[in-house]
């Protein structure tokens, strides 16, 4: 899926930044993102939201996940090992989740429920670095762009600061987020 051969040594020089913040700090600014995310309109007024299910690294959601479950219809993505098929399910119980592909939490269990992606009503996205445009640079597999372009519903992306950029290298088929929430701001990248 990339295009750009600079695309590799920015995610990890990221990567590296973002693994390096100490335990302590990562949780006072996953709760600040948290905190921003909540009160904005988007996240309110939407019913229906897929998060992604953050690893030890990522901008966190568990929390945010957890606190909602039962106030809001949470799905979350799940990655097909065989078919590299990105697929979304109705998460009810935190405890449905187990390590999938890339080690992501995700559900496996037979009884899980689809749900269809042209219901979801806002998109939480992970990224490894954002640019101020909305641009995003994931970890290569191309999932989130192909949802974002194929259903253009409101898109968040949730950063540390650290993982701000002048520019993201971008591909014909890169999708940028509306927002992005870092712990101290909240910028808006691509106005829907």
């Amino acid at each position: 899926m990339n295009l750009h051969p600079e695309k590799q040594p920015l995610r990890n020089k990221i990567r590296t930044a973002r693994k390096a913040l100490p335990s302590e700090e990562r949780a006072t600014k996953n709760a600040a993102i948290q905190e921003r995310l909540e009160a904005l309109p988007e996240f309110q007024e939407a019913q229906t939201i897929l998060f992604y299910v953050s690893t030890a690294e990522e901008a966190g959601t568990h929390e945010i996940i957890k606190k909602y479950l039962g106030k809001k219809h949470i799905v979350v993505p799940t990655i097909q090992k065989e078919t590299k098929e990105f697929q979304v399910f109705n998460l009810t119980d935190w405890n449905e989740l187990e390590p999938g592909v890339f080690g992501i939490l995700e559900i496996h269990h037979e009884n899980r429920v689809t749900h269809p992606l042209n219901n979801i009503d806002l998109i939480i996205v992970p990224g490894v670095a954002f640019d101020l445009s909305g641009y995003r640079l994931g970890y290569g597999g191309g999932y989130y762009d192909s949802l974002l372009s194929i259903y253009p519903k409101p898109s968040i992306g949730l950063s540390y600061e650290c993982q701000l950029v002048d520019q993201v290298p971008c591909d014909p088929h890169d999708q940028p987020v509306n927002k992005i929430i870092t712990e101290s701001q909240i910028i808006i990248s691509n106005p829907t």
